[in-house]
Parts: C-alpha cells; structure tokens; sequence
C-alpha cells in the first residue's frame, strides 16, 4: 500500500466546461426566438464564471457586424455576436465601472429599439421644422 501512495495523482479540472451548459441554452434560446418569437437574457455577471471561461465565451461567440453605444447615466455597450440574433449587452456606471453584462438571444435588444412616444414627439419636431409657417 505505501508504494500507491506514493503515485503523485493529479486531478485536473477543465474550466471551460462551464461554458458548454451555457452555450447550449443560447442554441435553445435562439431556437425559441425563431419558432416562437420569444427573447432570452442570460445574466452572465450572476455566473460563477472565472476570467478565463469568460474570454473563452466571449471567443467562441466573437464579435458580428453590429455595434453600438447607448449613453445615458453610463454607457450601455451592445454587439451582436458572429450568430445572429446573439448580443452581448454591457452596462457601465459612470465611473465607467462594468456593472452588469448580458447575452440577449433577440432579434434586437430591446433598449435599442424607439419607443412609440419617442417617434410620436419626432414627428412633432419634424412637422415643425418642414412646417414653420404654421407656428
């Protein structure tokens, strides 16, 4: 028995298995958008990811051709990843501080999209300005 123990065993655990759970329900997610026009946000900030699984997400997912900036208390940062339909959304303070990030599985993120009121108040505006004798 004294020589078993002396076998130095080693268990090595892949941290980037966490990730594959997780890149599975993006795969159902986007499923459900399509078949069922329904959206799905995953809190990655609530994950015990480490740094590494999450540079190794954030990889496999890669970066698409959309982009954009949302500023307002702090930056809101959205892009879709190289699947469509598949956006990573960060949202900073406004020390610049990363406060929360996101995959949303939508056609568009829903913080992106005008608000009825917005496009009613820009008619307005517009009717004015291509109209000012009516003033």
């Amino acid at each position: 028995m004294a020589s078993l123990q002396a076998i130095d065993v080693r268990v090595e655990y892949d941290r980037i298995s966490k990730v594959q759970p997780v890149l599975h329900e993006i795969h159902q997610a986007l499923s459900t958008l399509l078949a069922e026009n329904t959206s799905t946000s995953i809190d990655l900030t609530s994950l015990p990811f480490s740094p590494e699984e999450l540079d190794a997400l954030l990889t496999f997912l890669g970066k698409g051709e959309v982009e954009a900036q949302l500023r307002s208390l702090g930056d809101s940062m959205f892009w879709e990843t190289q699947y469509a339909g598949v956006w990573i959304v960060e949202h900073y303070n406004s020390n610049q501080e990363l406060m929360n990030r996101y995959v949303e599985i939508t056609w568009i993120p829903e913080m992106l999209m005008a608000y009825s009121e917005d496009i009613q108040a820009s008619i307005e505006q517009l009717h004015v300005k291509l109209h000012p004798s009516e003033i």
